[in-house]
Parts: C-alpha cells; sequence; structure tokens
C-alpha cells in the first residue's frame, strides 16, 4: 500500500507544477487509518529531492483514501485525495 500511495504522491506533486506552483513545497500526507508524514520538497539535480520532517505509520501502512495538502513557496495551497487509481484535486 505504501507503494500505491507514493505513486500517487509523485502523480498529485505533478499537478501542482503543471499548476503553477513553485518549490519548494511543504507537505501533509494523511490516511484515514491514522498514518502521517510531513515531507519537504525541494528541487534535485535531476528529480525532487525529499526530506522527511515527521511521520508516523499505522500498520506500517496507508490505508486509502489519503488526503494530501501542498503548500508551496508563496503560500499557495492544494488540497489532494488520492484514491487506489486516481487522484482528485480539490
Amino acid at each position: 500500500m505504501i507503494e500505491e500511495c507514493g505513486s500517487r504522491m509523485a502523480e498529485a506533486l505533478e499537478i501542482c507544477l503543471k499548476l503553477g506552483m513553485k518549490l519548494p513545497f511543504t507537505v501533509a500526507v494523511v490516511g484515514v487509518n491514522g498514518s502521517v508524514i510531513a515531507v519537504r520538497y525541494t528541487e534535485g539535480p535531476c528529480s525532487l529531492d525529499c526530506d522527511v520532517l515527521a511521520e508516523h505509520f499505522k500498520d506500517s501502512q496507508f490505508q486509502m483514501p489519503v488526503n494530501m495538502m501542498v503548500v508551496d513557496a508563496a503560500g499557495e495551497a492544494a488540497r489532494l485525495v488520492l484514491q487506489n487509481n486516481s487522484v482528485t484535486l480539490n
């Protein structure tokens, strides 16, 4: 389940970049089972670098749906919902 969530998170970050949001991103991710992670994404040499700021995993996984809040360098925010097969911008 963590791998599925990771691929959906990457898709969500691509959406934020296409919307014109500016790095660095501070991201909070919360699963319905209480798993949470907070990370900071910065521009790396070939892709985004990720620094984990805080994390807690219930039963070593995220349970879908997962809510993801992304805040960019300008203070703009986006809320995305990650499902097993989709990412929805709210």
